[in-house]
C-alpha cells in the first residue's frame, strides 16, 4: 500500500509545541481548581467549631441541658444553661452525659430533676348531687417524671347543701408520660376526708358530728407547655367520697325532732384547670 504522506500543515498541527498550549491550559486549570478547593477547606477548618451542647442524666430522673464549663470528675460538674444560669451538679448525681453538636435551643423539653414539687387546682365538679370543687393544693418529692409522690388537701362544697363543706386530705400518685411540654399525665389519690357543717337554721340548729370518710380520685389531664419550671394543665378524672354523720338538734324550746345517722356516698367527674411547677 502506498505510503501517506501529511501535509506541512497536519505535520505541523502534530508537533508536540503545537499540541502543548491546549495540555496547559488544562493543567492550569486542574491547579487553580485544587488551590481554589484548598484554601476554601483551609478557610473552613479555620472557622470555631459550633458550641458543644450536653444532656446530663441524673441518677434521681429527669435531665438539664447546656454548656459543659468546668468537669471535675470526682466532685463536680459546672453547667451553664441555655438560659446563662450555672448549676453545680455533684458527681454523684450524674447517671449519664450525652455531647451534641447539632444541638439547637427549643423549648419543647420540660426539664424537672428530681426535687420537690407543687401545684394547686380549681375547678368545677359534676354529679347526681351536683357540686363544686373549690380549690385543692398538692406537693411532694418527684423521684423521676413518671414517680411523684405526696399529698394533697382541699376544699369541696356540696351544692345541694351549701352549708356543707369537706376538706379532702389524701396521698397521691402522679406521672407524666412524656418529656415533651405537651404532656398527658396520670394522678391516682386516696385518703380521707374531714368535713364541717353550719345549721341554716336559728330556732333549731341541726349540729352534725361527721367521720373520717374514705376518699378516691382518678384523674387524667393534659400539660400545656411550660414557663421555666411552671405549666398549666386541663384536668379530668372520676371523684368519689363517703360521708358519714351523726346528727341531732339544739332544744330553742317546743317540740324536738330525733337525731340519727347519715351515710351516704357522693361521686362526681370533674374538670378543672391546674397550675404546676
Amino acid at each position: 500500500m502506498p505510503s501517506v504522506d501529511h501535509s506541512p500543515m497536519q505535520r505541523k498541527m502534530q508537533d508536540p509545541i503545537f499540541r502543548a498550549p491546549g495540555l496547559a491550559a488544562r493543567v492550569v486549570a486542574v491547579l487553580i481548581f485544587v488551590t481554589l478547593w484548598g484554601g476554601w477547606n483551609g478557610i473552613s477548618a479555620q472557622e470555631p467549631d459550633p458550641p458543644l451542647f450536653s444532656r446530663i442524666y441524673l441518677h434521681g430522673g429527669g435531665f438539664l441541658y447546656g454548656e459543659i464549663l468546668a468537669w471535675d470528675m470526682g466532685k463536680e460538674l459546672l453547667l451553664r444553661d441555655r438560659k446563662g444560669v450555672e448549676y453545680r451538679i455533684p458527681a454523684e448525681t450524674l447517671r449519664r452525659v450525652v455531647h451534641d453538636r447539632n444541638y439547637r435551643t427549643s423549648p419543647a423539653s420540660f426539664i424537672r430533676p428530681a426535687g420537690w414539687y407543687g401545684g394547686g387546682s380549681f375547678g368545677l365538679g359534676f354529679s347526681e348531687d351536683s357540686g363544686l370543687l373549690l380549690a385543692d393544693l398538692h406537693g411532694g418529692w418527684a423521684r423521676h417524671r413518671m414517680l411523684h409522690a405526696g399529698i394533697s388537701a382541699g376544699v369541696y362544697r356540696s351544692v345541694t347543701e351549701g352549708n356543707e363543706i369537706f376538706y379532702p386530705l389524701v396521698l397521691e400518685w402522679r406521672g407524666y408520660w412524656m418529656e415533651s411540654s405537651f404532656s398527658p399525665y396520670t394522678v391516682i389519690r386516696a385518703g380521707t376526708a374531714l368535713a364541717s357543717y353550719l345549721s341554716e337554721s336559728e330556732w333549731l340548729p341541726e349540729r352534725r358530728d361527721y367521720k373520717p370518710g374514705f376518699s378516691f380520685a382518678a384523674l387524667a389531664g393534659l400539660r400545656l407547655g411550660h414557663v421555666g419550671p411552671a405549666h398549666l394543665a386541663l384536668e379530668a378524672g372520676y371523684y368519689r367520697q363517703d360521708i358519714r354523720y351523726d346528727f341531732h338538734y339544739d332544744e330553742q324550746g317546743g317540740w324536738i325532732p330525733p337525731g340519727g345517722s347519715v351515710r351516704r356516698i357522693q361521686q362526681r367527674w370533674l374538670f378543672r384547670l391546674v397550675f404546676g411547677f
